[in-house]
This record gives structure tokens, sequence and C-alpha cells, in this order.
């Protein structure tokens, strides 16, 4: 089991000398698919200049990985947790719920399209309304809930997906 710390890139409107690390959005213990390490580095809280956030997340000696949000394609509920998916069709199992990553990644652009489905929305290809799913740029369709057509139609019209 890895601790997998998920950041978010911030664009600064102001050059600064000092360059920060990214922000941590959320994070999870988790299994990789497979078992298998999906990256090459694990770092360790001792190597590594971390921030008092990661200290804070972190405990002495433990393993972890740091992956950008953007990589992560949606969130599937099941009932011990969530399967974190990320572009490539890798996962992550965790007993992280739906929910609560739901709260943490709320201004990430994710987006709760169904009781069972968080998607990233910067994925978002297409919306079809008559049969209700959203595909994503991984080649997935993933059903919504009819409460949040017209919220995902109003979401469409007013802002632009990136």
């Amino acid at each position: 089991m890895y601790r997998v710390l998920f950041y978010q890139n911030t664009i600064s409107e102001e050059p600064s000398p000092q360059v920060s690390k990214p922000d941590i959005v959320t994070w999870i213990d988790g299994i990789y698919s497979n078992n298998e390490i999906p990256f090459p580095i694990l770092y360790s809280r001792e190597n590594l200049e971390c921030s008092k956030t990661r200290m804070a997340i972190l405990k002495k000696g433990q393993p972890f990985i740091e992956i950008d949000v953007a990589y992560i394609a949606r969130i599937e509920y099941h009932p011990h947790g969530s399967t974190v998916f990320l572009i490539g069709k890798s996962f992550w199992l965790t007993s992280k719920g739906i929910d609560q990553l739901e709260q943490e990644l709320k201004d990430s652009l994710f987006f709760r399209v169904h009781p069972n489905h968080l998607v990233n929305l910067r994925l978002m290809e297409n919306f079809v309304k008559c049969d209700a799913f959203i595909t994503l740029s991984t080649c997935e369709a993933i059903p919504v809930d009819a409460k949040c057509k017209d919220m995902i139609d109003k979401f469409l019209k007013n802002k632009q997906i990136l």
C-alpha cells in the first residue's frame, strides 16, 4: 500500500523568484492495479524537502508518490471505498469514500454526475442528453443522473472546459 498525494499546479499572475511546490488537493492510501508501482520514483519524507502540509500527511519513512490531479480521469464508488482511475486505464483502490473525495476535489473541476461517479470535467468530450451519459477523452462512457443533466448543460454553456 502506498500513500498517493494528488496536487494541483496553480498558475500565478505574478512572476516569483521562488519556485513553490504545487498545492496538495487530496491524498489516498491505496493499492495500485495489479499491485505494481506505477511510477519509477517513490519518495519518502526524509529524502525530500517537505512543506508543512506534506509533513502532516506523511508518516516518517512512509513511501509516497505525487501525481497531478489532472491525471485522474474519474472516481467510482465501490462498497469499501473508491476506485481512482488515472488516464491510461490504471487505477488505485482506496478505502477513502467518494463523498470525501468529492469534497476535496470540488475546486479542481471534478463533478459528481451520478451517485457512483465523479468525473474530471477537463476530460469530458460529449454530453448525450437523451441517453444521459457523458464520454471522456479516455473513451469511457459514464452515466449521468437525471438530476445532473441541467447542471452539466449550464456548465457547458457558461464555461470553457480546459
